[in-house]
């Protein structure tokens, strides 16, 4: 079986939709891509008239990220199939019965947008185009813009990130046109992430979001700029006091790398490493594949990503919800080279996907055992 093309997921999309009237809803993003596509996105919830805590989950933001798509369709179906049969969910060592099920459609909006970024996934997938492309399709002069490095966080990074760490690049980004991780002219400059911000702006009681990439076997979480510490709450992304001095890491062996840490919450901290965990264990539950939990940073830093603007929306108004949002990284390095590290063959590919729809599905589970505890006299 081949990946999916960008018409059959929004086909996927709009047959579920249409299948399950009575408990999806088929969302129309409202930004179009530079190429004039259409984005949509199907809501997952028992009572569509009702606003309830929400999960976000999305991918394809890099174009060569081939299966991103295909998880999030498979989970889309998996999940509306079971719900209408009032049945459970049987993955390979992972099994969510017909009650949790019920758990997840009855105690949650699931949204789920597999494809971001349709236009260089098109481009990526074509006999003529280039299976490496990773960012958008934004026309010459300016060019392709690195999606998942175009929100508004710590998106000017000349500013706010040490120049050390800039010119060993140790920090995961450019203001450089062409390059891979071009951060586009202007924070919120593309299509791609002002679709994923309506989305949350639309779900105000967003909770839980996860954006799918690949590849690494990793589930990070926020921070992305610099070393979690939780005794400075003064180090933080907003302090202009502390600019051009992130991006030390500690694992770098930087000896000004203590000069500076991202504040987390310590409750924030436990609560993204339980839930990251109980997602790592799920996914291990199918093939015995061992993702790692960690922060952002540990992987390189970065500036300007889904999950640590998504993270920062409580931070800079605490009125709003704290999300605890993941990045996803599914897949190894392979040997045949990085184009089948992106887009493995799919016999292995399929295996992929049932571990990730399992970390999804108990990420949606222990959400729900996160906001019940939040109950709790």
């Amino acid at each position: 079986m081949p990946y999916l093309n960008v018409v059959e997921v929004e086909s996927a999309l709009q047959v579920v939709a249409g299948t399950h009237p009575e408990f999806t809803e088929l969302v129309t993003l409202p930004h179009r891509t530079w190429e004039n596509r259409v984005c949509r996105a199907v809501r997952v919830a028992s009572d569509l008239a009702t606003a309830r805590p929400t999960v976000v989950l999305f991918s394809g933001v890099h174009a060569r990220e081939w299966g991103g798509p295909d998880i999030l369709v498979s989970f889309l179906e998996r999940l509306t199939a079971a719900a209408a049969a009032g049945t459970g969910i049987s993955l390979p060592g992972y099994t969510v019965s017909a009650a949790d099920v019920e758990r997840i459609t009855t105690g949650l909006d699931v949204v789920v947008f597999p494809q971001a970024n349709p236009d260089g996934r098109a481009h990526s997938m074509h006999p003529d185009g280039d299976e490496l492309w990773r960012t958008n399709r934004r026309p010459l002069p300016v060019g392709g813009v690195d999606v998942n490095r175009n929100y508004d966080w710590l998106w000017d990074f000349r500013r706010h990130f040490d120049p050390r760490a800039l010119a060993r690049g140790e920090v995961s980004v450019s203001d450089v046109r062409g390059q891979d991780t071009y951060h586009g002219p202007g924070p919120f400059s593309e299509p791609e992430t002002r679709n994923v911000a309506w989305l949350l702006d639309r779900h105000p009681t967003a909770r839980f979001l996860a954006d799918v990439h690949s590849f690494s076997e990793l589930i990070l979480h926020p921070w992305g700029d610099d070393d979690n510490q939780s005794t400075e709450p003064a180090q933080n992304f907003r302090n202009p006091a502390f600019d051009r001095r992130r991006g030390l890491l500690a694992q770098n062996g930087h000896p000004d790398a203590r000069r500076y840490g991202e504040y987390l919450d310590p409750t924030h901290r436990r609560h993204l490493v339980e839930i990251g965990e109980r997602v790592r264990d799920a996914v291990a539950s199918v093939n015995g594949r061992r993702y790692t939990v960690q922060q952002g940073a540990q992987l390189y830093g970065t500036s300007g990503t889904s999950d640590d603007w998504a993270f920062a929306r409580h931070v800079l108004d605490p009125a709003r919800p704290v999300v605890y949002p993941y990045t996803i990284e599914f897949g190894r390095e392979r040997p045949e080279g990085v184009a089948a590290s992106f887009h493995p063959p799919y016999a292995e590919m399929a295996r992929i996907i049932d571990e990730v729809v399992a970390g999804l599905l108990e990420m949606s589970l222990a959400g729900l055992d996160r906001l019940a505890a939040e109950q709790l006299p």
